[in-house]
């Protein structure tokens, strides 16, 4: 299934990209992410105009049981492989599921690119969504895909607001005047 999004931020680029590699930003998204349980950054080092980032992420479970059977929360956990070129304000994505069996049956990948539009910026997202299933249950990939698709848009939906909400109040804040020594 491919996928495709648009979504314009009350934050600069300059913001969005500084978010990227600021340290504040993971706690500040757990904090305020009405969708995330957990966020642990990985690894996050630039290296010439890229910034390279792994990032693990736990959503909260959205699906609690498949028939008789309890979903395991951990089942949601992926790991966000993800670069950010600079120069052409691309982050390219992939996820990657934590569960072995997630893993071997998901493909998440894509692509943001960032465009300023003065104090705003548009995010476009592009990619694809994959779920194969083992041959009796693929019938139920089209339904798999649909419910993955919509909770990752949740995520993405979620963001938003407090990416603005740390441009605002953590990027934005000057720190006070020094005093002035008299002469």
């Amino acid at each position: 299934m491919k996928f495709e999004f648009k979504h314009l931020l009350n934050a600069t680029l300059e913001e969005i990209e500084t978010s990227f590699a600021d340290k504040r930003y993971p706690p500040f998204l757990l904090q305020y992410h009405p969708s995330l349980q957990a966020i642990r950054v990985l690894e996050s080092h630039l290296q010439k105009n890229r910034l390279l980032r792994r990032i693990h992420y736990l959503p909260k479970p959205l699906i609690h049981s498949i028939g008789p059977k309890k979903v395991d929360p951990s089942w949601f956990g992926f790991v966000e492989y993800s670069v950010y070129n600079f120069e052409t304000k691309v982050l390219s994505f992939s996820n990657e599921p934590d569960n072995p069996y997630v893993r071997s049956m998901l493909l998440n990948q894509g692509e943001f690119l960032f465009s300023p539009l003065g104090n705003k910026t548009l995010r476009a997202v592009s990619g694809s969504l994959s779920l194969c299933l083992p041959e009796r249950l693929g019938f139920l990939a089209p339904m798999g895909e649909y419910l993955i698709r919509k909770e990752g848009l949740k995520i993405l939906l979620g963001e938003i607001p407090v990416m603005e909400r740390f441009a605002q109040e953590v990027l934005r804040i000057k720190p006070p005047p020094s005093p002035r020594i008299p002469p």
